[in-house]
């Protein structure tokens, strides 16, 4: 079913008219919002198997902090692969990064802790 399909048969439960597009009527726009949001909920309630997605990430030597795009604002790290030495990395607070990174001379070699 579209999304312009599950508008319609909302507004038809509703004793409305139903619309040609989603933003047709304020009250469309209202019920598509309502949609967006049980979806929006819906997605993060659960970690499906179907919205997982494994991203990767060059590191370099020197370089701190590492943006990883495509991973939507609501994101979850799972499982972190160091894949030239073939571990998992371990996961540290953004405290002990701050410490290590001010308070201590910076290690070189390859990543332990993401």
């Amino acid at each position: 079913m579209t999304y312009l399909e599950m508008i319609n048969s909302i507004l038809r439960r509703l004793r409305e008219r139903t619309v040609s597009t989603a933003n047709e009527s304020t009250y469309s726009r209202l019920i598509g919002q309502f949609i967006n949001d049980a979806k929006d909920e819906i997605e993060e309630s659960w970690d499906w198997n179907s919205l997982k997605t494994t991203l990767t990430a060059t590191t370099s030597s020197g370089v701190f902090s590492y943006n990883l795009t495509d991973s939507g604002q609501n994101g979850t790290i799972i499982n972190v692969l160091n894949d030239t030495s073939n571990v998992f990395m371990r996961y540290a607070s953004n405290n002990d990064f701050d410490n290590w990174y001010l308070n201590m001379t910076p290690v070189s070699g390859s990543p332990v802790y993401y």
